[in-house]
């Protein structure tokens, strides 16, 4: 969730709280006002304007009436003309700034605000209304200082306790802006926005059940407003529970379709269910509403990615990198279709590009350390496979890359810390013969057969398992176990090479030469296409083990004869 998108859906239920108009406006004007009858009291002002033009109050009252119909340039020429009539007319330039921050004004909206304060300092109001400017242009610290005095002057205010909780929320003081949401509902237990703000706040504490609770509570309040269904559905979304998310934004699409963001969410949530068609479709239709929808087309790659069309795939990729080259998403999807296309290097390139924005994004981290290993460079491939566990120490496929790599290497030891790292994180990881390996590497034989034997008790038909728990045995001298694992081993797959060799070294260790030999012997025949030249390029162990077998073969003929 980005809060760029949540502002948008906050603020407007922000700022559409008007002030009233002062008591001293016009009696009966006020009643209507007061009673949300806006056009009888336009109708009302218009009569009276017309026979006395010059009455500031009767523009701001009408000014005020327009404004709640959302008729803002109407409005704003009202609260002109009210000021230009009486320059200290504090109502009318406070409304005027309020309307100002409606349609993007917001630098005009504080200069009406600071005036507003200079002829009234003591009415809390004003400050609340500059408080709303500050954040639309993300001063959010000027905001709190504003709301703060605000609700000194008027600590019952309860919309500048949610105002001072929204900008709390955007300076990352999120206990700070539970306690101000708490506040205003404690003094308006009505306020859906104020379930909503709330609800914001302890999903960006992990508190997603607190989260949902409050968002139920303002969707009993005041059920038509979507916002509070995307934000439940992104909670629920947190939560794992990617059907509910899809269908709170299924209702949020239902109330206002032209949100292009609702059809992202709801891609990533489809996506998140293994749906891709689906969520092409939503994105296709985020997409045709706005067609610069870089976020739409880098999730849609997503699911072309997924359905196996790649070359649909980097063409989001690239529109969605053209329309915007800090996109982090696409340029990591593209880098995963170069690496299935075996293109490694341009891999790596679109992961450097992610990097360069995020130097977080734990997934491009991960995916360049896998192409880094695929071309050999090892010490990079080390790199980002140790940020990827700086950044997640409970990812274990980056300490089991780790491991494969220092395998590779020969660095046995390290990677035995790794493969304990893996298996510290979850006892269930398929990492035991692997350790066992490492262990036997480094002459931990005990270690290793109780790793090895753990693996043939979860896996008794494993070959290799029996093959190198047989090969431990052996170099603990135990020659016997050595041949009967290598025997079991070979039952379970007879064209496993390598254990003729194991059971022919324990054969001879065990003095039983004929056996060693003839082990040795299939060992060779078993390659295919043997010939005496690839005899010859053997290992130099292999032919002085099998040289060694002969000589005792030969010495034990000449005692017997």
């Amino acid at each position: 969730m980005k809060i760029p998108v949540l502002v948008a859906m906050l603020l407007v239920a922000v700022v559409l709280a008007l002030p009233m108009p002062s008591a001293d406006a016009q009696p009966n004007v006020r009643a209507l006002l007061d009673q949300g009858r806006y056009r009888e009291a336009i109708v009302v002002c218009n009569r009276a304007l017309g026979k006395k033009p010059k009455q500031a109050k009767l523009y701001y009252q009408r000014g005020f009436a327009l404004a709640n119909l959302k008729q803002y340039p109407r409005a704003l020429n009202d609260f002109t003309e009210a000021i230009k009539l009486n320059p200290n007319c504090v109502g009318a330039l406070e409304s005027r700034a309020h309307v100002y921050v409606l349609t993007g004004q917001t630098q005009l909206a504080i200069l009406d605000a600071t005036r507003a304060i200079i002829l009234d300092p003591k009415t809390g109001r004003n400050y609340s209304t500059r408080a709303l400017a500050y954040s639309d242009q993300g001063k959010y610290q000027n905001a709190v200082d504003d709301l703060t005095i605000c609700l000194r002057l008027a600590p019952k205010y309860a919309l500048a306790y949610g105002n001072r909780g929204f900008a709390f929320n955007h300076l990352g003081q999120y206990e700070r802006a539970v306690e101000d949401c708490t506040k205003q509902l404690s003094l308006d237990p009505k306020s859906s926005w104020a379930y909503r703000q709330r609800a914001l706040s302890e999903r960006y504490l992990g508190r997603h059940n607190e989260a949902l609770e409050d968002l139920n509570s303002a969707i009993r309040i005041n059920s038509a407003e979507p916002a509070s269904y995307v934000l439940r559905g992104l909670t629920y979304r947190s939560l794992y529970q990617a059907q509910r998310a899809i269908e709170d934004f299924n209702k949020a699409i239902a109330l206002s379709a032209e949100n292009t963001w609702t059809y992202r969410y709801c891609g990533w949530a489809y996506n998140e269910l293994g749906e891709y068609r689906k969520a092409v479709d939503v994105c296709t239709k985020a997409i045709a509403f706005d067609q610069n929808d870089a976020v739409a087309l880098a999730t849609r790659s997503y699911s072309y990615a997924r359905l196996g069309n790649d070359e649909l795939c980097v063409q989001d990729c690239c529109a969605a990198i053209k329309l915007d080259p800090k996109n982090v998403d696409a340029y990591y999807n593209r880098a995963c279709i170069h690496k299935r296309r075996g293109q490694f290097d341009k891999c790596i390139q679109d992961c450097d590009q992610a990097l360069a924005i995020n130097p977080s994004e734990h997934d491009a981290i991960v995916l360049r350390g896998y192409a880094n290993t695929i071309l050999g460079r090892s010490a990079d491939s080390i790199k980002d496979w140790k940020k990827a566990i700086e950044l997640n120490s409970l990812d274990y496929r980056a300490y089991a890359s780790l491991a494969n790599l220092y395998c590779e290497l020969g660095r046995h030891d390290e990677e035995i810390d790794a493969y304990n790292n893996v298996l510290q994180i979850d006892p269930k990881q398929d990492v035991l013969y692997s350790r066992g390996f490492a262990l036997g590497e480094v002459g931990m034989y005990e270690k290793a057969i109780d790793d090895l034997t753990l693996k043939i008790a979860r896996s008794p038909k494993n070959s290799w398992a029996y093959y190198r728990r047989g090969w431990t045995y052996g170099r603990l001298g135990e020659f016997q176990k050595s041949i009967d694992d290598c025997n079991k081993s070979i039952e379970l797959d007879p064209s496993f090479t390598i254990v003729f060799q194991a059971r022919g070294w324990a054969h001879l260790m065990h003095g039983e030469y004929l056996d060693s030999l003839s082990d040795y012997q299939t060992s060779l025949l078993k390659v295919p296409r043997l010939d005496q030249v690839l005899f010859a390029n053997t290992s130099s162990d292999l032919k002085q083990a099998i040289a060694h077998a002969i000589d005792l073969v030969h010495a034990c003929l000449l005692k017997t004869h």
